[in-house]
């Protein structure tokens, strides 16, 4: 069976919608009361984060392209 595959090899695109609405990674930090850390690993991917958090990711992130 094969493996599903994003751009490039990446779990997630974090990084890229963050870069295209001119945020940092510390803004989405304080958006979801995470350490900078934490964000940096999910945003290169060292880390991936709860099914819960990634809905939380996604509910900030959409609220972004929105706006």
């Amino acid at each position: 069976m094969p493996k599903h595959k994003t751009p490039a090899g990446k779990l997630n695109l974090i990084r890229e919608v963050l870069l295209n609405n001119g945020k940092t990674q510390g803004w989405l930090a304080g958006e979801l009361d995470l350490e900078l850390r934490t964000v940096n690993n999910y945003v290169n991917n060292r880390r991936q984060p709860s099914l819960d958090k990634l809905f939380e990711i996604s509910r900030v992130l959409k609220e972004l392209i929105n706006s």
